[in-house]
C-alpha cells in the first residue's frame, strides 16, 4: 500500500483525549485545522501546556507546600494519599514549580528497555530535568523493585541538578526503605469546593455563592476526579444554554450527575424491542452524528447483536425522526442527533456496558466495522472509538483496543480504519492504568521483522505524537527499531526520530549512542542512512539552546568518528558525498567549530590507509567543485576551501589511533 499518512487524531465533544499525530505517510487522518495543527506541535511543548492546563484548575491541600519547599534541597519528594486526593496531579504540579529554560518534564518508565523486567534508566536523565515516577499502578513485587533501585538512582538525579517527584500509593510507607522515608509527604485531600469553583472560573465561569445543598454535599466527599467531571458538566450545561445563567446549569447538571442513571434505566425497560435499544445505543455511540449515520449504525448493530431486523415497505411505519423521540432524541437544524437530557449519552452507554455484559464482545465487533460505514464523518469514527474504549479500558485488559487496532491494519486496511488504528492505540496509550501494558505491545510490534506496513505507520504515528509526550526514550526506541525495516514507513521513522532528537540534546546524544552500536555491531545495519541525516553540521554545532556545541563534547565526536568510519569503510561515495560537502562547507565558512568537525573526520579516515585516500580524495575533488550550496563565491571561496583541505590532510597525517567500538547493547 503506497500513498497512506496517519492522523492520531482526537474526538470532539465531552470525551476526553489529548492531542494525536500526524506523519506523511500519506494515509490522511484529518481534523479541522486548529487540531491539525496542534498536532504537528512539538511533544515537549504538548507535555508542558498539559501541565498549564492542569495548574489552572490544581488546588494543593497544606501538606503539598512542605513538598514544594523541600524539592529544591532535595530533589526528591515521595507523594502519598487515600484514593481520590490527587496524588498524580500533585506530584506534577511541585515538578511545575520548578520548569527552567532547559530541563524539560517527563515521565520515568518502569521498564527496561527490552521491557522484560522493572529497572531505572539512568541514562533518561538530563541536566535540570523534572521526572515524574508514577508507582501508584503498579503491583507490590514490582514496586519494591523500583524502590529498591530508587536510592542509586538518585544520585544520578542530584548529579544532573535535576528533581523527582514519586506518586505513591496509599499505605506505602512500611515499603520504603529507611532512607527515604523523611523524603515522605502524605497529602491531604484539597477542599472540595475550592476545586470546583478554580475549574469553573478556569473555564471562564464566575460561579454564585448560592450553591445547592445537594452540591455542597458532593463537595464535601467526591473524589477530585469526580469533582472535575462535575465541573465539566456545568460547562456543558452553560454551552447548551448560554443565557441560562449560573443557578440553570447548577440544577441540569446535578440532574445529569445524579439521575442520568435512573432515567436511563427505565427507558431501556420501557424500550423492550431489539430495534428500539438498538437505535438507543447507536444515538450514545454516535452522538452528534448525523441521522442518517445512526440509522446505518443502528441497522449494522442489530446484526452484530444477533437481532431482527425488521423489513418494512419504505412509505410504511414509522419515520426516522419519530424513531429518535421514541428514544429521547432528536436531530437539529444541522441534521444531527442529540438527546434532549444533558449527558444522557455517557449514562446509555454506561448503562448497556454494565449491565449486559455478554454485548461487549458483539460491541467490539461492531464498532470494528461501523467505523467503514460511508455515512460516517471522520470526527463520528473518532468518537465511536474514544467512547468505545472509555469502557473498554475501565472493565477489560488493554488488548481489547490494542487486537482493534491490529485488526484495523491487517485485514482490509484502508485509509479509514488506519485512522481508527490510531485513535485506538493513542487511547490504549494514554491510559494511566493501561499505558504501561499498551507500551511494552508497541514495543513488540517494533522488534517484528514481519511488521504489515499499515501498522507500522500507525506506530510512527502514535510513538512520536503520543508515547514521546511523557516518554520520549521509549519513543525513540520503538521508533528506532521502525527505521531500521527495510520497506515500508522507514523514512516516516527516520524523520520522526529527527525531530524528537532535533531540540533534546539527551535524545540526541541516546540516538546516536544506538546508531554507533549498530553500526559497529552490523555491517548490513541499515543505521548509517540515519547517521547520516543526524550528523547534520549545522546541528551539531547550534548553540542556541546551549552554552556549547554539542560537537564539543569528546564522547559526542569519538561516535560521530565511528560511524564515519563504518559509513566511508561500507557504503558507496554516491550515499555520504553529500554529507561530507555540507561538513566542509561549513568547517569553510565557520572557523570556530570547523577543527572540531575536521578532527572527527581525521579520527575517522585515519583508521585505514584507504580510507585516508579516499576522505582526503573527496575533499579535493569538493575544493574544485564545492556545489551550488558553498556560502563563499570567487578567489576567496576557492582560497577557504585549499585551507580546509590542507588542515585536514595535516590532521590525518597526524592522527595515530583509530576509533574504538561501543559495547552497550542496542
Amino acid at each position: 500500500m503506497s500513498g497512506w499518512s496517519t492522523t492520531v487524531t482526537a474526538p470532539s465533544g465531552a470525551v476526553h483525549t489529548g492531542p494525536g499525530p500526524q506523519t506523511n505517510h500519506n494515509y490522511y487522518l484529518g481534523g479541522t485545522h486548529a487540531e491539525q495543527s496542534a498536532r504537528n506541535r512539538d511533544p515537549r511543548l504538548v507535555a508542558e501546556d498539559e501541565l498549564v492546563w492542569l495548574d489552572r484548575r490544581f488546588i494543593a491541600s497544606p501538606p503539598l507546600g512542605d513538598a514544594r519547599q523541600a524539592l529544591p534541597r532535595t530533589h526528591v519528594v515521595l507523594l502519598t494519599g487515600s484514593p481520590g486526593s490527587g496524588v498524580r496531579s500533585a506530584a506534577k504540579m511541585v515538578l511545575h514549580g520548578l520548569r527552567t529554560q532547559t530541563g524539560r518534564f517527563h515521565e520515568l518508565t518502569t521498564a527496561t528497555e527490552d521491557e522484560k523486567r522493572f529497572g531505572l534508566d539512568h541514562s533518561a536523565v538530563a541536566d535540570d530535568d523534572r521526572l515524574l515516577l508514577d508507582l501508584t499502578h503498579l503491583q507490590e513485587e514490582a514496586r519494591a523493585v523500583i524502590l529498591h533501585d530508587l536510592l542509586p538512582f538518585l544520585s544520578t538525579v542530584r548529579e544532573h541538578r535535576a528533581h523527582l517527584a514519586v506518586a505513591l500509593p496509599p499505605l506505602v510507607r512500611r515499603e520504603l526503605p529507611t532512607e527515604l522515608t523523611p523524603h515522605l509527604t502524605e497529602i491531604e485531600r484539597p477542599n472540595g469546593r475550592a476545586v470546583f469553583r478554580r475549574h469553573l472560573r478556569a473555564d471562564g465561569i464566575v460561579p454564585t455563592n448560592d450553591t445547592s445543598p445537594r452540591l455542597r454535599d458532593i463537595l464535601a466527599v467526591a473524589p477530585m476526579r469526580e469533582i472535575a467531571g462535575l465541573a465539566h458538566l456545568i460547562c456543558r450545561a452553560r454551552d447548551r444554554q448560554p443565557h441560562g445563567g449560573f443557578p440553570a446549569w447548577q440544577d441540569a447538571a446535578l440532574h445529569a450527575w445524579a439521575d442520568n442513571k435512573e432515567d436511563v434505566a427505565k427507558l431501556v425497560a420501557a424500550r423492550t424491542t431489539g430495534a428500539q435499544r438498538s437505535l438507543l445505543l447507536a444515538t450514545a455511540m454516535l452522538h452528534g452524528a448525523r441521522a442518517d449515520a445512526i440509522h446505518d449504525a443502528s441497522l449494522a448493530l442489530l446484526t452484530w447483536a444477533r437481532q431482527p431486523v425488521i423489513d418494512t415497505v419504505p412509505l410504511q411505519g414509522p419515520g426516522l425522526a419519530h424513531l429518535l423521540r421514541s428514544v429521547n432524541a432528536s436531530p437539529d437544524s444541522d441534521d444531527q442527533v442529540t438527546f434532549t437530557t444533558l449527558e444522557f449519552d455517557p449514562a446509555v452507554r454506561e448503562h448497556f456496558w454494565n449491565n449486559h455484559p455478554p454485548l461487549r464482545a458483539a460491541l467490539r465487533d461492531w464498532v470494528a466495522e461501523c467505523v467503514s460505514l460511508a455515512s460516517l464523518s471522520p470526527q463520528d469514527r473518532d468518537a465511536l472509538v474514544w467512547r468505545f474504549a472509555e469502557h473498554a479500558l475501565r472493565t477489560e485488559s488493554a488488548d481489547m483496543m490494542l487486537g482493534l487496532a491490529e485488526q484495523w491494519t491487517t485485514q482490509e486496511p484502508d485509509q479509514v480504519r488506519g485512522r481508527a488504528a490510531g485513535e485506538a492505540l493513542s487511547a490504549a496509550l494514554r491510559h494511566e492504568r493501561h499505558g504501561p501494558a499498551a507500551r511494552r505491545r508497541t514495543y513488540e510490534w517494533c522488534i517484528r521483522s514481519d511488521l504489515p506496513t499499515e501498522l507500522a505507520a500507525v506506530l510512527v504515528s502514535v510513538c512520536e505524537r503520543v508515547v514521546a509526550v511523557n516518554h520520549p526514550d521509549q519513543a525513540m526506541v520503538r521508533l528506532h527499531h521502525l527505521s531500521r525495516r527495510r520497506f515500508g514507513a522507514a523514512d516516516e521513522a527516520r524523520a520522526a526520530l529527527l525531530r524528537l532528537a532535533r531540540g533534546d540534546n539527551r535524545l540526541c546524544r541516546r540516538l546516536l549512542h544506538r546508531v554507533t552500536n549498530g553500526l559497529t555491531r552490523s555491517p548490513a545495519s541499515p543505521d548509517h542512512t540515519l547517521f547520516l541525516q543526524l550528523a547534520d553540521p549545522v546541528r551539531l554545532t547550534d548553540i542556541s539552546h546551549r552554552s556549547q556545541p554539542f560537537v564539543s563534547d569528546r564522547a559526542v565526536r569519538r561516535q560521530l568518528a565511528i560511524c564515519w568510519q563504518e559509513v566511508l569503510a561500507r557504503r558507496p561515495l554516491s550515499e555520504w558525498q553529500y554529507r561530507l560537502m555540507h561538513w566542509l562547507n561549513l568547517c569553510a565558512a565557520d572557523t570556530q567549530c570547523s577543527d572540531r568537525l575536521l578532527d572527527v573526520l581525521a579520527e575517522a579516515g585515519a583508521a585505514r590507509r584507504d580510507l585516508t585516500a579516499h576522505l582526503y580524495a573527496s575533499a579535493l575533488d569538493w575544493a574544485e567543485t564545492p556545489g551550488s550550496d558553498f556560502p563563499l563565491e570567487g578567489r576567496a571561496g576557492r582560497a577557504a576551501r585549499i585551507a580546509v583541505t590542507d588542515r585536514l590532510w595535516r590532521l590525518l597525517d597526524r592522527a595515530e589511533a583509530p576509533p574504538s567500538s561501543v559495547s552497550d547493547p542496542v
